[in-house]
């Protein structure tokens, strides 16, 4: 191979890295924009996103307890005899 393909593929090479660079600059940028989006809606839900895993859990927790509680209150062997 001359040395003007060798040139000519190593500036091609440059080129596709460059594009691929400004992709990925880009969806960065649109990755952080929404990572913004995302946080500022959390906040609007007057919780800390620093504290969401902790609200996840007691949201799970109380789902379980008031599920819990809804079933206490149905009369199963009611429900099963008119089924």
């Amino acid at each position: 191979m001359d040395i003007e393909t060798r040139v000519k593929q190593l500036n091609d090479a440059l080129e596709a890295a460059k594009r691929q660079r400004i992709r990925a600059e880009e969806r960065l940028k649109n990755l952080e924009e929404r990572r913004e989006e995302i946080i500022q809606r959390i906040k609007d839900l007057g919780v800390d996103p620093e504290k969401i895993d902790e609200e996840i859990a007691r949201l799970q927790k109380q789902v379980e307890e008031l599920t819990t509680e809804a079933e206490k209150l149905i009369p199963w062997d009611l429900v099963k005899k008119g089924a």
